[in-house]
């Protein structure tokens, strides 16, 4: 999967319109689309800009995009392979439903991510705080 379609599928999941992430990260709607569409290769400052504004790192989005597209992969393949065997039934619901759970699942890492760096900010913030009390 690559990155523009990573960025799409967790904007997607958070809600966002690509109106709204073009605000967020000051470009335009335009622009914005050609990023996820994959025709514009976003800078490391841009995808810094964009995940941050998703509530993720760059190395979670690297993650989560690669645990999709094997998913995405699995069905594929499935579905090739059911077509190539008159005998075998194609399992259209059942890769719905999996997909549905998966992509749940991505939702719930992915929350799960976000608290665990909000854990991490005020547990430093606290240290910030208790180290700077301390001072003479």
């Amino acid at each position: 999967m690559k990155t523009g379609e990573k960025i799409r599928v967790l904007r997607t999941m958070k809600g966002f319109s690509q109106d709204n992430m073009a605000d967020m990260v000051g470009i335009s709607r335009q622009a914005y689309g050609e990023i996820e569409r994959g025709n514009t290769q976003p800078s490391p400052e841009r995808i810094n800009q964009i995940t941050e504004k998703l509530g993720i790192t760059p190395n979670d989005l690297e993650v989560f995009g690669n645990a999709i597209s094997n998913f995405f992969d699995q069905c594929q393949n499935t579905n090739v392979n059911a077509g190539n065997n008159p005998n075998q039934t194609n399992h259209n619901n059942y890769d719905n439903r999996e997909l549905q759970h998966q992509l749940e699942k991505a939702q719930l890492e992915l929350k799960l991510c976000q608290a665990e760096k909000e854990k991490a900010e005020i547990e430093a913030r606290y240290l910030r705080e208790k180290y700077e009390g301390e001072k003479p």
